[in-house]
């Protein structure tokens, strides 16, 4: 079994007080500067152990112009400007201690063969700093530390810094709690494997200028971004599970990226976005409601890459087409279509939802794209760059963007973003329907409707009425299921004080459906209802969105048999939907369901389900790790087979992070919502 999450092996369980340790050259390894034994080779290295030392205004341990061999294990190091301060050293190790509350925790500059290995590092009292700093340094490697810190506001202490250290080996370490966790700058072939890096306010994995690293085997959960790497060329990133990271899990900017077997799941952006570089390969990885969004930009490399069908979205295949022309996507199974510069396409009779975007083109000219179902996708539904001639009609569009989650770009949910690079006419849509969507189109000359009697699209949030008919809505009364007001769209540019002049003059007051809508929503397989923050008198039930042909409007609760709530399906927080059940009796066992309702009023056929039992009533807290504090503090949540790692046996998640240990095992469900 794959097991993230370590001990510090063999730490100390008694020190003794030492003042701060000074040693200047293979002379200054003298007993009266803490060492214990050993006779500075490499199988007798020095030992600097079972000491307890702290120096507020200066180093704990410092070691400066050596080259004897030495092991700096089960220390008790702490408050300190650094707690280990290494400086043109070879051959040495720090191993098994406990280093805490430091500026720096261990700084190693100009060295070569350093091991810091099976250490506890944190830090409750301070933002600014660094657990591990690596600095000009060569053959370094970080193993099964612990590395974790407080939290201050939006600031954390960064984890693990390397900076212009070729080689470096960071392997099974849990970081967590950081504000970066692991940063390489100007460090070219570094080993990245079997960490746990979790819950970090900035990015779980950072390279700058680091070409040819290997990252593999890791997990990468609930950061602000999993992983990033700029101008770090011929990067292999596989087999590592990217995890409910607020942001997006991998961001690419480099050119010779290979990105396979990985997992990816419940972004808050896209699974992985990219590409403004050259000759990436995107091969046989698993998105679970998450995707891949291609950047949009004036100068696009796409045309290199290579994004194989092997890629499932949600169990199908992630379809992309380069260079195309007079191609008829009709009907096949697709998670997720991107095209590239292809001309004479036609799109119909797709469904796809809950990934990051539904259809992306760039640069795909006289294109009709009709009687698709795309719905509850993370950013867009449709998303199109650098057209002409682009047909949307008689589409199912709902609930596809999340509010705040359009990387600053926008604000509202949107079905179809286009972009203001068109001077002509290059968009017509009508008789599409969106529920809950809009359009952000910010080209005046584009159409959002047929003309008059032809009319344009239903809006769920189009308020006015229908008294009048005509092409001007004023033969009344003489009502034609057109409103008699246009609806305006919401403008990318109105922020800035830009109005975008795009309307749509004849909305239509219900759904335009050719044949009634008689299709129940489905749930997405391994989909769960998960019951968490179980108390006394309440719980939180978390579930991931229902897709549908036509739009899930709402989500009933019930508690039993009882009807205790309506969601409106608008209510996506972006990782899924949150009910609070209330007024609960102590010790009592209850059964949840949501069931998932759409436009029709067609219910889902398979509902979701829980049973929880409240808290009893307590007098006094129930005592840390007994049973009932588990199930207070803690939920676990299981790997679907044939997720994509099967290595990872658990992921024990944390439900309240003002506990600060850390979850010990891992393993992401990959259909749950719940942060």
């Amino acid at each position: 079994m794959f097991q993230i999450g370590v001990t510090a092996q063999s730490m100390a369980t008694t020190t003794n007080p030492h003042a701060p340790i000074l040693i200047i050259g293979n002379s200054g390894f003298t007993q009266a500067n803490g060492v214990a034994g050993g006779t500075g080779t490499s199988s007798d290295p020095y030992v600097i152990g079972q000491w307890q030392i702290s120096a507020p205004s200066g180093n704990d341990i410092t070691i400066f112009n050596t080259t004897n061999y030495f092991v700096i294990q089960g220390v008790a190091i702490s408050s300190a400007l650094r707690g280990i301060y290494l400086h043109n050293v070879t051959n040495g190790s720090v191993r098994s201690s406990a280093i805490s509350n430091n500026g720096f925790g261990v700084l190693v500059e100009r060295s070569s063969g350093i091991s810091i290995s099976d250490n506890i590092m944190s830090d409750t009292t301070q933002a600014m700093g660094e657990e591990v700093r690596i600095d000009n340094c060569t053959k370094v490697s970080v193993v099964n530390n612990q590395i974790y810190s407080a939290t201050f506001g939006n600031q954390g202490k960064l984890g693990v810094v390397v900076n212009s250290s070729p080689g470096p080996i960071i392997s099974n370490n849990h970081i967590w709690y950081s504000g970066n966790a692991v940063s390489l700058d100007n460090s070219a072939g570094a080993l990245v494997t079997g960490n746990n890096v979790s819950y970090n306010l900035g990015t779980a994995l950072s390279l700058t200028s680091s070409p040819n690293a290997n990252i593999t085997g890791n997990l990468f959960a609930h950061n602000d971004v999993g992983i990033a790497f700029g101008s770090s060329n011929n990067v292999l990133i596989t087999s590592n599970v990217v995890y409910q990271n607020l942001g997006y899990g991998i961001r690419v900017f480099s050119d010779n990226a290979t990105i396979s077997k990985n997992v990816l799941a419940l972004g808050g952006g896209s699974g992985i976005q990219c590409c403004l570089a050259r000759f990436t390969n995107i091969r046989d990885n698993n998105f679970t409601r998450d995707g891949l969004l291609l950047v949009t930009g004036t100068d696009l490399p796409y045309v290199s890459m290579t994004i194989t069908p092997d890629n499932l979205v949600n169990g199908k295949p992630l379809r992309f087409y380069s260079g195309c022309s007079n191609l008829d996507i009709n009907g096949i199974p697709i998670g997720e279509l991107i095209l590239m510069k292809c001309n004479n396409i036609r799109i119909t009779n797709l469904e796809i939802f809950n990934t990051g975007t539904g259809i992306q083109l760039f640069n795909v000219n006289n294109t009709l794209i009709t009687s698709n179902s795309v719905n509850s996708n993370m950013y867009a539904g449709i998303n199109l760059f650098g057209f002409v001639n682009i047909t949307v009609a008689g589409n199912n569009l709902s609930n596809n963007g999340v509010p705040n989650r359009s990387a600053g770009l926008i604000a509202d949910p949107f079905g179809i973003l286009t972009p203001p690079f068109v001077a002509s006419t290059a968009l017509i849509a009508y008789r599409n329907n969106f529920f809950y969507d809009s359009v952000i189109d910010s080209n005046s000359k584009d159409q959002l409707d047929r003309g008059y009697p032809s009319r344009g699209n239903f809006w769920s949030q189009y308020t006015g009425s229908d008294i009048c008919s005509g092409s001007q809505q004023n033969i009344c009364p003489n009502p034609d299921g057109i409103g008699d007001t246009p609806f305006s769209m919401y403008s990318l540019y109105q922020a800035s004080g830009v109005s975008s002049a795009v309307i749509d003059n004849y909305p239509l007051m219900h759904p335009y459906l050719p044949t009634p809508d008689t299709s129940p929503p489905i749930w997405l397989p391994n989909t769960q209802l998960y019951v968490t923050s179980i108390g006394q008198t309440s719980a939180t039930l978390n579930w991931a969105g229902a897709a549908d042909d036509v739009a899930v409007v709402s989500y009933q609760v019930y508690r039993g048999s009882t009807l205790i709530a309506n969601i409106s399906a608008d209510m996506d927080t972006g990782t899924g939907y949150q009910y609070g059940a209330g007024n609960l009796i102590p010790g009592t066992s209850y059964t949840f369901k949501i069931v998932a309702v759409d436009e029709a009023g067609n219910r889902s056929v398979s509902d979701l389900t829980s049973s929880i039992s409240t808290q009893p009533q307590q007098t006094s807290p129930p005592p840390v790790f007994s049973l009932s504090w588990w199930q207070q503090y803690w939920y676990f949540i299981a790997l679907p087979a044939g997720a994509g790692v099967a290595a990872l046996a658990f992921l024990l998640i944390r439900r309240r992070k003002s506990i600060l240990a850390p979850p010990s095992s891992t393993t992401p469900d990959l259909s749950n919502p719940g942060r």
